[in-house]
């Protein structure tokens, strides 16, 4: 199956949520509360965390069936049952540390959490202890379905999960209340069912043979490759919520909502750069580097092209659209720091590219490393934006650190030259929307003006550096489209 059809099929399976969470966000906050959501967001930050005791195991089981494309059965079954073995026994310990540690960490931090939140996260420690285990099991299930590119069948159970966790926990909270503890639960049997689901998936597509059982020798190249990994596993998810820690830590729950609602809208922009890395991780895995190197520059291109009239479109109309989502006094603080976050989403989807690749190629510790060094300055400089210049202030300073960060990824796969041109141009144009819009005289024909302005030039940008490859699929693309359209209208 093709790089294309693959990506397209993870774009739909991961637009399918995206747009099942625009319909449920309103409804969470109205049913559970701002508080009680910025804490829900923070319990499930709290839990990613602890999927660190993967170990990687995940990952490196996904490199190694890729390379097994081609070998007999047998050798891809061994392969599997050491790795799901591997992460019960660490999602187990995992889950036995977050029940002792769980409660007083995600009861004692807030400055101001009220004695009903607080016990209500300290009942649903036992269900996030028991979710660990479920997503390192699952962790091997995901890996093992992108390795044999099964992606219609992994999407398909995804989308059925992510609508699970989205319909089951507000059904809960419509019917019996917004205790967090009853919403916590529904989401880790939802999640439970969901994992069965994907090991009989497996069970067909990978296929199984055999029973499960240990094997010394396959499990060594698994720790190897896993071992970084797992840096990457511990330190990514503090630079990924870190700075909803702190924002909670700082001003409050609260807070935490305003800036939680806008960043989840803006990331979910990334799925697109997802799906691709996605598709393309078993091709690195097998392709030597010169070519997985032609490869990803290719798809860097085609990624820009495709996603700068995107995010340009997205800054232009982040304000309204917060304004009918959820109403204008939550879109006066949250729409800003969308804006503001959608400078750093596009450099940074492009960035995964680079992060495939290099973990494809086997060397997931050039990844590990450039996080471990980013960590602590970016702490730092997250304090003193939050100090300083309060949401808007972390906001900055999160788009500071992945821009630093796409920098050091193409310097270390040997793309940065080749790219750099784009990147740059880009994350002007995305800064240039940000800035117009704010600074424009506040008419709404100027405005309107200017946004016009800011979508062409973009988009014309776009056209200048899509690759020919590109350009010919589109083209091939819009007769059919046309055809289809002049069908309908008959």
């Amino acid at each position: 199956m093709s790089v294309k059809r693959n990506t397209l099929i993870n774009f739909a399976g991961s637009l399918v949520p995206l747009l099942i969470s625009l319909v449920f966000v309103p409804l969470y906050l109205r049913l559970v509360g701002e508080a009680r959501y910025g804490v829900l967001a923070l319990a499930w930050l709290f839990l990613d965390y602890f999927g660190f005791f993967d170990l990687g195991i995940g990952k490196a089981t996904a490199n190694q069936l890729a390379r097994l494309r081609d070998a007999p059965t047998s050798a891809r079954s061994a392969v599997f049952w050491v790795g799901m073995l591997i992460n019960g026994v660490l999602g187990t310990l995992g889950g036995i540390a977050l029940l002792i540690a769980g409660q007083y960490v995600l009861g004692g931090y807030f400055a101001n959490m009220t004695a009903e939140l607080h016990d209500e996260i300290s009942a649903a420690a036992p269900w996030l202890a028991l979710a660990v285990p479920v997503g390192t099991l699952s962790a091997v299930g995901v890996a093992a379905l992108e390795a044999r590119e099964r992606f219609f069948a992994l999407n398909a159970l995804q989308v059925l999960i992510s609508v699970l966790l989205q319909v089951v926990p507000i059904a809960i909270a419509w019917c019996w209340g917004p205790a967090l503890d009853a919403l916590i639960a529904a989401a880790v049997i939802c999640r439970m069912a969901a994992g069965l689901l994907l090991f009989l998936a497996c069970w067909r597509y990978v296929p199984l043979q055999g029973s499960p059982s240990f094997r010394k020798a396959l499990a060594g190249p698994l720790f190897r490759y896993g071992g970084w990994v797992t840096v990457t596993a511990l330190i990514g998810p503090i630079l990924v919520s870190v700075d909803r820690v702190l924002i909670g830590w700082q001003i409050g729950p609260s807070a935490v909502a305003h800036y939680t609602v806008p960043y989840n809208i803006v990331t979910k922009l990334q799925i697109l750069p997802a799906s691709l890395t996605r598709a393309l991780f078993p091709r690195f895995s097998l392709l030597e580097w010169e070519e997985s190197t032609r490869m990803a520059e290719q798809a860097v291109f085609s990624l820009a092209a495709i996603t700068l009239p995107l995010i340009v479109f997205a800054t232009i109309t982040m304000a309204p659209f917060l304004t009918l989502w959820v109403g204008p006094e939550f879109a006066e603080v949250a729409a800003p720091l969308g804006e503001i976050l959608l400078a750093g989403v596009w450099i940074n989807g492009l960035a995964w590219i680079p992060f495939a690749m290099l973990q494809g190629q086997g060397r997931p510790d050039v990844v590990a490393k450039f996080h471990a060094i980013e960590l602590i300055p970016y702490a730092v400089v997250l304090w003193i934006g939050l100090a300083y210049g309060g949401l808007s202030g972390a906001a900055w300073a999160w788009v500071l650190r992945v821009i630093i960060d796409a920098i050091l990824m193409f310097a270390a796969a040997g793309l940065l030259s080749r790219v750099s041109f784009a990147l740059c141009t880009g994350t002007a144009f995305i800064i240039a929307s940000h800035l117009g819009l704010h600074f424009a005289p506040h008419t709404l024909v100027i405005h309107v003006g200017v946004a016009v302005l800011l979508l062409i030039s973009a988009t014309s940008y776009s056209i200048r550096i899509t690759p020919a490859d590109l350009r010919q699929t589109l083209a091939r693309a819009a007769p059919f489209a046309s055809a289809r359209l002049g069908t309908m209208k008959k």
